[in-house]
């Protein structure tokens, strides 16, 4: 999958095509479903510049299939950047295969009221309680921004599971 930013006003009715955009954000593969959900703009580390997270729920982190991935790239953005998923600010990665985490990412608002927004992501398919329950998973913000490539395990801050088999908590 592929993100595309376009900068400035496109006019209603007019053409445009994918090369003439702005920002081009790629997935890792083909088959990770790189922009499966858009979330932005974003300010998780409130220095008032617009962030974007990203999910690919068909990703596999460290070759575990279908774990997903959630990425985080902080702005502000400029024009002609041609990035990959993996030079993401902040990378989450699903815990276990089949997980499907980042099947949403979005914004939870200011969650913990410390003025920086926070981040929801779900793993809909993780083994929350039970078999299939699904996970919703909140990442706070903060002044001191997130980097690097984090299991979602370890950097969670609140975990909310399904309760029933099949739940999958966390579908849109």
């Amino acid at each position: 999958g592929a993100v595309l930013l376009f900068f400035g006003d496109i006019a209603e009715g007019s053409a445009t095509t994918t090369s003439s955009a702005s920002v081009q954000l790629q997935g890792v593969s083909s088959q990770d479903q790189f922009g499966a959900w858009i979330s932005g703009p974003l300010d998780l580390d409130g220095d008032g510049d617009g962030d974007l997270g990203l999910g690919a729920p068909a990703a596999d982190p460290s070759s575990r299939t279908g774990a997903g991935s959630a990425y985080v790239f902080y702005g502000p953005f400029v024009a002609g950047v041609n990035e990959l998923a993996s030079a993401a600010d902040f990378t989450l990665t699903g815990t276990v295969t089949n997980d499907a985490l980042g099947t949403v990412v979005e914004t939870a608002g200011d969650f913990d009221g410390d003025g920086y927004g926070d981040l929801m992501v779900s793993a809909p398919k993780a083994q929350g309680n039970k078999s299939g329950s699904g996970v919703v998973y909140l990442v706070l913000g903060g002044s001191k921004r997130l980097s690097g490539v984090n299991d979602i395990a370890t950097a969670l801050d609140i975990g909310i599971q399904g309760l029933t088999t099949d739940d999958a908590i966390g579908y849109d």
